[in-house]
């Protein structure tokens, strides 16, 4: 098992940008954890010519009480350099283990 260490991406509220048009407010936190799995694999769903890189890692790291506080806002964490959406979270107290999927966009927000 390799050593973490990144940033928790998390979206703790919205501001108005333009009239009735709503962005998400990013705020990261700094964890250490562990690296549970490493593999990436690149997905052909969407069938399109330029290829999505998705990536099945699982970062298992302590929690402090503001990741608990957010826990359903979390939206990303950095691995390699990128930031990666969150598409799982395991509770097991005191730890939080995320799953990553497809590289984040933060431009969808």
């Amino acid at each position: 098992m390799a050593r973490w260490y990144g940033e928790i991406g998390f979206s703790t509220t919205e501001e108005e940008t333009a009239p009735g048009i709503h962005t998400e407010v990013i705020v990261t936190r700094e964890y250490y954890g562990d690296l549970i799995k490493q593999s990436i694999r690149r997905a052909d769903i969407n069938h399109s010519t330029n290829k999505d890189i998705d990536i099945s890692n699982r970062i298992s790291f302590v929690a402090d009480p503001f990741a608990y506080a957010h826990i359903g806002q979390i939206r990303y964490a950095t691995y390699a350099g990128l930031k990666w959406e969150v598409s799982d979270i395991d509770i097991d107290r005191p730890r939080l283990t995320v799953s990553l999927g497809g590289v984040y966009n933060e431009e969808q927000t």
